[in-house]
Order: C-alpha cells, then structure tokens, then sequence
C-alpha cells in the first residue's frame, strides 16, 4: 500500500486558488517520470494534473461536506475550499512533525471512500505545554 491508495484521486499543479472557482484543463499522469495526456474525465484512483473542484465533485458524483480535502496550506487549501464549496478539510502541517511524533499518540480511523487519516490526538506529556 502506497499513500496514494488512501485517496479517491490525487491532483497536483491544481492551480490554486484558482483551482475552486475556475476550470482549466484536466491531464492524466500516465508514468512515474511525469508523461501526461489530456483527459477530459477523471476516473477514481488516478493522479492527474490540472482540472477544477467542479470537476472533482462531478467525476467522483459527490459534492459540498461529501468530500475530505487534505492539503497543506492553511488559507488557500483549508479555507478557500471550505468557503467556496463546504468540502472538509485536513492541514497537513509539516513543520509539527516532530513534535506530533514525540508528544502526541495518534490514533487511526478510517474516512468513507476508502480514505483513512488520523484523528484522536492525544499529549503524552501535558505538563510540556505549560
């Protein structure tokens, strides 16, 4: 299992925040050295590049508070696909991984569609907060 198989579909070079407001076109990413094709749908479990939300909503048939983005910027990836089009967002927040893995105890639990991320974080040393 790869990181990729925990998501529906994996977008890069989406073009934010243009990305939730605006269409562009859509390519697939067809081998591991990057070769793209243009692609006029997106079929659950492919890496593509490009596209729209819209697009996304329409490809998966799923819309609004049905879709889990995970993204890495707090304004753009978090808020501006939470105020345009009320998906539910995940911050992936690199720079806390090292305190994440030496304070906290994560415990797993799956997301519908197959996605699992992690939830139920919990201080091992509280005292280290004061």
């Amino acid at each position: 299992m790869t990181w990729r198989d925990l998501f529906d579909m994996v977008i890069v070079s989406a073009r934010k925040p243009e990305f939730f407001q605006m269409s562009h076109p859509l390519y697939e990413v067809v081998t591991d050295d990057g070769l793209m094709r243009p692609s006029f749908k997106a079929c659950s479990g492919g890496l593509y590049s490009g596209g729209s939300a819209q697009m996304v909503e329409k490809s998966l048939g799923v819309h609004g508070d049905e879709i889990l983005y995970v993204g890495d910027h707090i304004f753009i990836d978090v808020s501006q696909s939470k105020v345009h089009l009320r998906w539910r967002t995940t911050l992936i927040c690199r720079e806390l991984e090292d305190d994440v893995s030496y304070n906290f105890i994560c415990c797993g639990f799956v997301w519908s569609h197959g996605c699992v991320f992690f939830g139920c974080v919990l201080p091992l040393h509280p005292e280290s907060f004061t």
